[in-house]
């Protein structure tokens, strides 16, 4: 094998979004890892694991035991790969915010309350446990969108100060007690450099910005810095040298999209891993990460990315210039599948996607939970999009997955949802507009019931995916989401009829002219992305 770009060439797996990967995933999924040359994982558990006297950390969350992380630790080292706790010591703490046992602890839901003594005592737990559970002394602490830091209860104790002064205040103790454990420090530099890279040290050569920061900048501590998916690479070039002037340990984080719903986008994901990865290396980056999220409910599942860690690290080990120079054979011997094939995981994304846009798209979302009668998403709809999404069920279903069939047999079964509720929506609202109660009945009695029957195939499954890879909390959350889908699918048709037998002489809803979302923001041809949530689709106007 040829030798890798980076020194230390990780993966970071998400496993506090809802999903959390049980170790039989983990441990097949670090056999693919170390088959492409990975040396590290980042297990991203935050508060999801055991502490003593600490009953709610993880508590109904699927926390990992010591004996789990112990078990998946000598698996990796059985494999040459390090295996490392990717923690939050600052913000991203809500799942312990929302309990009144930590009420004390906490500025705000999501961020710990700064220079209160039971936070440390609090953190230095978190590191004694660590150390017990983790044969590796590599840490990254987090400190990432700790917003309102300082601004909640910390502002009613100690006034304004100023928050540079106040989150490198808390960096330094943090350090001190992870230095008392053996660990070296790695964290996320947003929330830091944003009070650091003021335009007069952006100016300044590197020499003198670090003389000019010595005191404010750690030096025992990797700056992380991440970007996931734009393709400026000049923009991320100047970031990287900007870091650099600051402390010459910084590492940087890529990503394999799949925190979009229930499909991942590995054709986007070649685009801006071909650029970050390239540019990562030119700027001198030796510690490079593949991050996979699980925002929004880790609906996708962990091995629907293997395209993409696959084609990171063929590029990452000169194996390839871009996607076009991949070697699909050596990927349907690494893995039993056909990689053409494997794509097709892509699917649910992609009806009528333009290639204009650079963006992300999660149509598999808004189109999956896009209500019947307030239709807030019809406007994206293309001709014929009920028929590419049965055409792309019927590959789907179709397809030799190995042992990844099920993967393909759920996109499938998703589409083929797809297929006629991708259009519902529209329908309902041209039939009503046009006083067309006869294709409204037929709406009502025929289409909504097969989609309700579709979708209970499609939820059987999504749950058999989620029990083969996760532990089973979490899909609670898929059952309160698709279960109000299915009920409100009822509740529709319910209200067609009482409309087309003369219940009711009108539905508002369906009266009330389509706007189209502004979601670009700017042009379709900028670097921008489409991302909606289920949140955004079900509730909207729920602040």
């Amino acid at each position: 094998m040829k030798k890798c770009m980076f020194d230390q060439f990780t993966v970071s797996i998400a496993c506090e979004s809802n999903g959390v990967p049980n170790i039989a995933t983990l441990k097949r999924f670090v056999d693919y890892m170390a088959k492409l040359g990975y040396n590290g994982l980042w297990l991203v558990i935050q508060t999801l694991y055991e502490i003593e006297d600490e009953p709610y950390f993880g508590y109904m969350r699927g926390r990992y035991t010591k004996e789990e992380i112990r078990e998946l630790d000598e698996y990796c080292q059985s494999k040459n790969i390090e295996l490392m706790p990717s923690i939050q010591t600052l913000g991203h703490m809500g799942a312990l915010g929302k309990y009144g046992a930590y009420a004390d602890q906490m500025d705000n839901r999501e961020v710990m309350l700064i220079d209160d003594e039971r936070t440390y005592v609090l953190i230095e737990k978190m590191f004694k446990t660590l150390s017990e559970y983790f044969t590796s002394r590599k840490i990254n602490i987090g400190m990432d969108e700790a917003f309102g830091m300082g601004l909640g209860k910390y502002l009613k104790l100690h006034g304004y100060q100023d928050p540079f002064k106040t989150i490198t205040g808390h960096l330094k103790k943090v350090l001190a007690i992870a230095e008392k454990y053996g660990f070296e420090c790695e964290m996320w530099s947003d929330m830091f450099l944003r009070h650091v890279l003021t335009q007069e040290f952006l100016d300044m050569p590197k020499e003198k910005v670090r003389e000019a920061v010595k005191d404010m900048v750690p030096q025992n501590v990797t700056l992380g810095h991440w970007s996931y998916i734009k393709l400026d690479k000049e923009g991320l070039a100047r970031d990287l040298r900007n870091h650099f002037k600051l402390s010459d340990n910084v590492s940087f984080t890529g990503a394999a999209l799949k925190w979009f719903g229930f499909a991942p986008d590995n054709a986007r994901s070649f685009k801006s891993l071909e650029m970050n990865i390239a540019t990562a290396h030119e700027c001198g980056v030796k510690n490079y990460k593949l991050g996979l999220w699980s925002d929004w409910g880790a609906e996708a599942s962990l091995f629907s990315i293997l395209p993409s860690l696959f084609f990171a690290s063929e590029f990452a080990y000169g194996n390839a210039t871009s996607v076009e120079d991949l070697d699909k054979a050596k990927f349907k011997e690494l893995t039993g599948v056909d990689f053409d094939a494997f794509m097709l995981v892509d699917k649910p994304n992609k009806p009528h996607f333009d290639d204009r846009y650079k963006e992300v798209s999660t149509k598999c979302v808004y189109y999956l939970y896009n209500d019947p009668l307030l239709d807030l998403f019809g406007k994206f709809l293309s001709e014929n999009t009920g028929v590419d999404y049965e055409k792309s069920a019927e590959l789907l279903l179709n397809a030799d997955g190995g042992e990844f069939t099920y993967l393909l047999q759920t996109m499938g079964k998703l589409c083929h949802v797809l297929a006629l509720k991708a259009e519902l929506g529209r329908d309902i609202k041209t039939a009503y507009d046009n006083g067309d109660k006869a294709k409204l009945k037929v709406i009502a009695d025929e289409t909504i019931p097969e989609i309700i029957k579709r979708t209970r195939d499609f939820i059987t499954t999504f749950d058999y995916q989620w029990r083969k890879e996760y532990k089973p909390f979490g899909f609670e959350t898929q059952c309160q989401r698709l279960g109000g889908l299915l009920y409100r699918l009822e509740y529709s048709a319910q209200r067609l009829n009482e409309y087309i037998g003369g219940k009711v002489e009108r539905i508002p809803e369906l009266e009330e002219t389509r706007l189209w979302p502004n979601i670009y923001r700017n042009d379709p041809t900028e670097d921008d992305y489409i991302m909606f949530g289920w949140n955004h689709v079900v509730a909207p106007g729920i602040v």
